[in-house]
C-alpha cells in the first residue's frame, strides 16, 4: 500500500511539473528605459499584466516586433549584443560600432540599423544569422529613422535650419533627396515593402511614400508623434501625444477612426499577432495597449507591475 501510495506522489508531482512549465499567452516584451528592465507581458488583448523582470545585462533595448528577440548594449564597452527572448541567450552583433546613439528595426524585425551620431550599419537575416549590409554617414543628425524589411532601404529625416528633409539611401549607401517638410517627427516602412508612412509633426499631415519617391497626403492629425502600418499594409496607425489618441486611416476609403487613450502615447511598438501595439513605455505606471485586430480598434490597459493603478 505504501509503494502505490508513493507511485502516485511520483506521478502526481510529475504532471504538476510539467503544467507549470506550460506557458500562457505572451503579448510579448518591453523594455522599460525608466527602471532599465525588461518586462514579459503576459496574457492577451483586455486581458494582460506584467511578469517579472528577465534578468539581463541588455540595457537600452528595443524589442523586435516579432517578440523573439531584443537589441541593445550591455558590458563596460557598450557593445551591441542580440539577446534570444526565448532562450534567455544574450550574444554580440558581430561588426556592431558600440555606443550606439538609435537602434532601429524593420517592421517584422528581419533588419536592423544601427546608429552613430550620423553614422549607420544596417544589418540584414536578423537575429539568427545576422549580416552587416549597408554602411554610409547620413547627410546630418537624424531626427527619425526607419529600415526596410529586407534591409535594401534606408529613410532618415534630417533636421535643417527651418524643415526637416526627408533621405532614401540605397544599400550601396547612396543618397537620394526625397523632399522637405515642417517637422518629420516619425517616419516607418510598410511590412515588406519598400513603401512607407511618415509624420510631418509642425503641419498634422501623414503622407503615403510609394517606393520612397512619390509621397502624397493620407491623411490629418494634430502633432502626430508616431507612426505604423497594419501588417496588410491596408491601415496606417498614427499616435498623438497632443490630443492623447491613436487614429486609424483607411488606404482604402481614407477614412480615420480616432480612439481616445486619456494617455500620452509615446509609440506604437508592434506586439505578438500584429494587430496590437503597446503605445506606452513605463511598467511602474498603468500601461496603455492599442489593439486594431477587432471590427472597431481599441484601447486596453495594463495594470502597472506589481499590482494596483495610479
Amino acid at each position: 500500500m505504501i509503494a502505490k501510495f508513493s507511485l502516485l506522489a511520483v506521478l502526481a508531482g510529475a504532471c504538476f511539473a510539467a503544467e507549470s512549465q506550460i506557458e500562457g499567452p505572451k503579448l510579448g516584451y518591453m523594455y522599460d528605459r525608466e527602471a532599465s528592465l525588461l518586462r514579459p507581458i503576459l496574457g492577451i488583448p483586455g486581458s494582460a499584466l506584467f511578469g517579472e523582470p528577465l534578468s539581463s545585462d541588455l540595457r537600452e533595448a528595443v524589442v523586435s516586433p516579432s517578440q523573439d528577440y531584443a537589441v541593445g548594449v550591455f558590458g563596460d564597452d557598450s557593445a551591441v549584443g542580440i539577446l534570444n527572448l526565448a532562450g534567455a541567450n544574450l550574444r554580440p552583433l558581430k561588426g556592431a560600432k558600440p555606443s550606439p546613439t538609435r537602434i532601429v528595426l524593420s517592421p517584422n524585425g528581419a533588419s536592423a540599423a544601427i546608429v552613430n551620431g550620423t553614422h549607420v550599419q544596417v544589418f540584414t537575416e536578423m537575429p539568427d544569422n545576422a549580416t552587416a549590409g549597408a554602411e554610409f554617414d547620413l547627410a546630418g543628425e537624424g531626427a527619425a529613422l526607419a529600415v526596410s524589411d529586407d534591409g535594401e532601404l534606408v529613410l532618415a529625416a534630417v533636421a535643417e535650419s527651418e524643415s526637416t528633409a526627408l533621405y532614401s539611401y540605397n544599400k550601396s549607401g547612396a543618397a537620394h533627396r526625397i523632399l522637405s517638410a515642417g517637422k518629420i517627427k516619425s517616419v516607418e516602412f510598410l511590412n515588406r515593402s519598400h513603401d512607407a508612412v511618415f509624420a510631418d509633426e509642425a503641419e498634422g499631415k501623414i503622407f503615403l511614400l510609394r517606393g520612397g519617391i512619390d509621397a502624397s497626403l493620407a491623411g490629418r492629425v494634430e502633432s502626430p508623434t508616431a507612426v505604423a502600418a497594419s501588417l496588410d499594409n491596408r491601415k496606417i496607425f498614427v499616435a498623438s501625444t497632443a490630443s492623447q489618441s491613436v487614429t486609424s486611416l483607411s488606404l482604402d476609403d481614407g477614412t480615420s477612426i480616432s480612439s481616445s487613450c486619456g494617455c500620452e502615447p509615446v509609440g506604437l511598438a508592434r506586439l505578438s499577432g500584429g494587430a496590437a501595439f503597446r503605445i506606452t513605455d513605463r511598467s511602474d505606471l498603468p500601461a496603455w495597449i492599442f489593439d486594431a485586430g477587432g471590427a472597431e480598434p481599441r484601447i486596453l490597459f495594463i495594470p502597472k507591475a506589481g499590482g494596483g493603478n495610479e
